[in-house]
């Protein structure tokens, strides 16, 4: 054989291992457009460059399912002259494959059916003994007689081209020890770079396919054998069933319609401040006495402000889903890195996008830190700008977390007057993360507290009010909706705030803003990040009719409650003036709140039917997310 320019580059054993991965790649190529032809009545918004973009993902799986074949094809010690160990080599490259292209084209029907790629679930589904699952894949084998037939179509032709790849290579006899044992070296920081798909903060994920796609498009970006990988070890917890559906919708239905409101901002710009644990507890407003936030206290007083506000987890990965798409977290692993986080998400990115808004997510963090990037690219925004897209890293950077927030906030401000149409665009602040770090310039300068974190609070409150002081000079203020809330809450000295077990530990501000002045005032009723999601449809003059875990915030004829997960396996509950604890099977606390948060007199043997009535509620809830997520119906 001649050779090539690349063996100026590479030993031969690499060269032919290169070559025989590409066969993989092609044939996995193949089974993503036999995947999007069956499919193309869902991908109605895809480009050619999800198929390149594809690729990263199955780099990723081939370095899983390839590493045997690829650490023992290039062994550096002369066993590749043995027919049986090359036959042992064909094995473990065969059926690796295989399996791979079985995986792929079988998605390419099932896909159908749950709109999005299987993962990990389907083996826990069929190793179950009360699984029909076996009869079913049956059943789908003649229905979708000419998947089999795609497959040994596309390992026949591998088969040839491997059998050619390493014909009459004379190189391979030639290649020295000294050549193999680096190729055998290259290849571990090979399958190593490939499983964590590229040298970025973390391993890419399910949702990292929402960074180069639309919504849509992320299953054509993915692949199954990545899916099944990523959703493997995960310690899934399994989906919880208490009725008959109709039993459970009983109690509780995700079915809403929301409605646009009488008071609109139909047309209006949409800014959501997501304030990085700004806990109630820190707030003058909220506690009527000193804190550390005289700028939100100014302007919660000048807005609509619920004051029976909560988070949905005490996680800023739960905050995110929960604020954008009405996701709260109701399992022990965040959404963002569940098995479910491939599903169809549409959000108020994709909304928003629908309305012909520009939409925006801006994180002055490190790209890729906690799954924002990812995620909030998957919800439907069309743009993200991290630590990477801002202009001034070096001056502005705070040595560990990202860009302080004062000069954030004034790039927010300004970036936000490049927009030439309506805009819906979520800033998440960061200087009030640990470590706490603030600028050498005000430290001393604000309240210190009992925890390092006061003093930053006061920082990223400081770098608020000069946002709104430039924001006010922009030609696009007055047309703007600004929504004021935090993450979560973080260290607490109160009480009342600091119980494991009471709702108090979620208590954080959302505040509907209005610069005209126009609409302003307090409001009692509950409301949970997830609620934002068809309030600011609603506001926005918005119809949308579907499955909702929240509910409009302005509707008064329907109840409004709180459910999280409390991640030591119970969830926590609130609804009118009752919280409660739910260990998965029934209720173990009901108390007064906000009279008795603390927790000092449970009434659960006082009021027997109304406890029954709340757990029923309970399990019907924690029942219809599980089936919703399961099934990937959550907006149907």
């Amino acid at each position: 054989m001649k050779p090539s320019i690349l063996h100026l580059f590479f030993p031969p054993s690499m060269i032919l291992l290169l070559k025989r991965l590409g066969i993989v790649f092609a044939a996995l190529t193949v089974t993503r457009l036999v995947f999007f032809l069956l499919n193309v009545a869902y991908f109605k918004e895809i480009s050619p460059l999800d198929f390149v973009l594809g690729l990263r993902f199955d780099a990723s799986a081939m370095a899983y399912f390839f590493s045997a074949y690829i650490i023992l094809s290039l062994l550096p010690i002369g066993l590749q002259r043995y027919k049986v160990y090359r036959m042992l080599l064909a094995i473990l490259y065969f059926f690796p494959l295989t399996v791979m292209l079985l995986m792929n084209l079988s998605d390419a029907v099932y896909f159908r059916f749950i709109f999005r790629r299987s993962t990990y679930d389907v083996i826990r589904y069929f190793s179950s003994s009360s699984s029909d699952g076996w009869r079913l894949l049956w059943t789908f084998a003649l229905d979708f007689w000419y998947i089999p037939l795609v497959l040994i179509a596309i390992l026949a032709l591998s088969a040839w081209t491997y059998c050619k790849a390493g014909r009459g290579d004379d190189a391979l006899k030639q290649e020295r020890w000294t050549s193999r044992s680096i190729a055998w070296l290259l290849s571990i920081g090979l399958i190593v770079l490939g499983g964590r798909g590229g040298l970025q903060l973390i391993p890419i994920t399910l949702v990292d396919a929402g960074i180069y796609t639309t919504p849509r498009g992320m299953p054509l970006v993915l692949n199954t054998p990545f899916s099944f990988m990523i959703t493997a070890f995960q310690n899934k917890q399994q989906p919880l069933h208490y009725f008959t559906t109709a039993e459970a919708e009983k109690y509780f239905s995700p079915k809403y319609e929301v409605k646009p409101s009488v008071i609109s901002f139909k047309g209006k710009n949409v800014v959501i401040l997501i304030l990085e644990s700004f806990g109630q507890e820190y707030t003058g407003y909220y506690n009527k006495k000193g804190g550390y936030t005289p700028v939100l206290d100014s302007l919660l007083r000048q807005s609509y402000v619920f004051v029976n506000a909560f988070s949905n987890g005490k996680q800023s990965v739960d905050a995110v889903p929960a604020i954008l798409s009405g996701i709260p977290g109701l399992m022990q692993e965040p959404f963002s890195a569940s098995a479910y986080a491939a599903n169809r998400m549409p959000s108020l990115g994709t909304y928003f996008s629908e309305q012909g808004y520009h939409t925006q997510f801006f994180h002055g963090g490190v790209n890729g830190t906690m799954g924002f990037e990812a995620f909030s690219q998957s919800a439907g925004m069309q743009h993200y700008y991290g630590k990477s897209q801002y202009p001034e890293v070096k001056r502005d950077y705070d040595g560990n977390w990202g860009i302080f927030d004062e000069p954030y906030l004034n790039y927010f401000a300004h970036e936000l007057s490049k927009n030439d149409k309506p805009f819906f665009s979520v800033l998440f602040t960061l200087s009030s993360h640990h470590p706490y770090t603030i600028p050498d310039a005000y430290k001393g300068k604000f309240p210190k507290g009992k925890y390092e974190i006061h003093e930053s609070i006061g920082y990223a409150d400081h770098a608020l009010g000069k946002f709104f002081e430039e924001a006010r000079k922009q030609p696009w203020f007055n047309n703007t909706l600004f929504v004021l809330t935090a993450d979560h809450t973080a260290h607490s000295e109160n009480p009342f705030y600091q119980h494991g077990g009471g709702m108090g530990m979620y208590a954080v501000p959302i505040a509907f803003y209005d610069p005209t002045g126009k609409w302003k005032g307090v409001d009692s009723t509950i409301i949970q990040h997830v609620d934002l999601f068809p309030t600011l449809i609603s506001l926005t003059g918005g119809t949308l009719q579907g499955k909702f875990f929240g509910r409009n915030a302005l509707d008064k004829s329907v109840p409004h409650e709180v459910l999280n997960y409390n991640y030591g396996g119970s969830y926590q509950y609130l609804k009118d003036s009752l919280q409660s604890t739910f260990d998965e099977k029934k209720i173990t606390t009901l108390y007064l709140f906000p009279k008795d948060s603390t927790m000092q007199n449970n009434l659960l043997d006082k009021y027997p039917a109304r406890a029954q009535q709340t757990e029923n509620v309970i399990k019907a809830k924690i029942q219809s997310y599980f089936e919703n997520m399961e099934g990937n119906t959550w907006w149907k």
